[in-house]
């Protein structure tokens, strides 16, 4: 195939996977290394049709690094129901792929997600990655809506460990809105030493 052949068929790829996407997702990236596989993408679904597992990590980490595509994907699809489309920003905490990890990120930054998605990728990234998470999380504390300054105070208790903790104290002498505050404190006392 020729370069010009090449680019085309890519721009086109770009443009449709852009089209596609349903408004206020995150343009989430599933670079897994291996095409999931009908079973795959079954086992996927089975899990995201339950409401919740026994041991969540053990079912996701099961289905390896290949069941990124199908989870983001499950995310991004605007005929799914919004709990489906939640629970598949959830199972990115325990999706065994590092691209996983970015693709939380990419949700919980993306202005334009609505609130539920973007604090279940706040929870998920705390889950994901503990402490070192709280650098990308502590600055979602001075977000405009107070759900979203709720959901980083959920995720900074979730994530735990000194730093956390600072972030919780710090926001709290600063927040004025009672129901963010009141999170700010129940998470300030998970994460007391």
């Amino acid at each position: 195939m020729s370069a010009s052949r090449t680019v085309a068929v890519g721009l086109t790829v770009l443009l449709c996977s852009c089209a596609t996407r349903a408004p206020g997702t995150a343009s989430v990236t599933a670079a897994s290394g291996a095409a999931a596989t009908p079973e795959l993408r079954s086992r996927v679904e089975t899990l995201l049709a339950q409401p919740e597992s026994a041991d969540p990590a053990a079912a996701w980490k099961a289905l390896g690094p290949s069941a990124l595509g199908p989870v983001t994907e499950a995310y991004q699809d605007p005929r799914r129901p919004v709990e489906a489309r939640t629970r598949a920003v959830s199972a990115l905490a325990w999706v065994a792929n590092p691209g996983a990890g970015a693709a939380l990120l990419e949700i919980l930054k993306d202005a334009a997600a609505a609130v539920g998605f973007r604090a279940a990728a706040m929870r998920a990234l705390a889950q994901r990655d503990g402490p070192s998470s709280v650098g990308q999380l502590k600055p979602l504390l001075i977000q405009d809506a107070p759900e979203l300054r709720t959901a980083a105070a959920g995720a900074l208790g979730l994530a735990g460990g000194d730093e956390a903790r600072k972030s919780l104290e710090e926001r709290l002498a600063e927040e004025e809105n009672v129901g963010v505050r009141e999170a700010l404190q129940q998470n300030l006392s998970k994460v007391q030493p």
